[in-house]
């Protein structure tokens, strides 16, 4: 079975946009999540969530920027939420230097 290509999707629901992550977070897609995050910021959008329900992997680096993601939408008084993201993906969110990461409850 080939690999699949990373997909970011993305929905904009005014005050709320959900950018959702399909496959292996790899350099290309981190960009584009960061892209889409300054698009929303853009939008006045006052929670941006990244689901990381079908999240399969990320690597140190694309966690560098998630971290600054957060940093950026933090520094603007809004939220940046993270949904359904695996153990492994916060460790490497705390390693890559993010603070106060907000996880949505179950």
């Amino acid at each position: 079975m080939a690999d699949q290509p990373t997909a970011v999707q993305v929905l904009d629901l005014g005050d709320l946009t959900v950018l959702g992550v399909v496959g292996d977070l790899d350099h290309d897609a981190a960009d584009r999540v960061d892209l889409e995050t300054q698009k929303a910021l853009a939008r006045d959008a006052s929670i941006i969530v990244l689901d990381c329900s079908l999240l399969r992997s990320l690597g140190l680096e694309e966690a560098a920027v998630l971290s600054s993601v957060n940093d950026r939408v933090r520094g603007c008084d809004r939220r940046f939420v993270l949904r359904q993201p695996s153990a492994r993906t916060c460790r490497l969110l705390a390693r890559s230097g993010a603070h106060d990461l907000e996880v949505e409850p179950d």
